[in-house]
């Protein structure tokens, strides 16, 4: 992959060696039901990208910036679809 003359080369996967506050990791595994040190730091990462997600969508719904449904539209999807009784054994016959 390349953009303006450098490329870039993108890694699904990385071995490396960190110090890790063994309290923080112990904290961490006990919220997110993980057991060893990679599964607590790739949940972990998933957590920060999806709460960055929330942040996001939260920041749309604020401005207004999300479809909403008309109040025509609510009552349509509202509406309920069967008849009253249409599913009872004693209408099929």
């Amino acid at each position: 992959m390349s953009q303006g003359g450098i490329h870039f080369v993108i890694l699904r996967h990385m071995r490396t060696t960190i110090d890790v506050d063994k309290t923080a990791l112990d904290a961490a595994s006990k919220v997110l039901g993980t057991k060893t040190l990679k599964e607590t730091v790739n949940a972990a990462l998933s957590e920060v990208i999806a709460a960055a997600q929330r942040r996001k969508l939260i920041e749309r719904i604020e401005r207004g910036a999300l479809p909403t449904p008309t109040p025509a539209e609510l009552a349509r999807l509202r509406a309920p679809r069967l008849e009253r009784g249409a599913l009872s054994p004693r209408r099929r016959r």
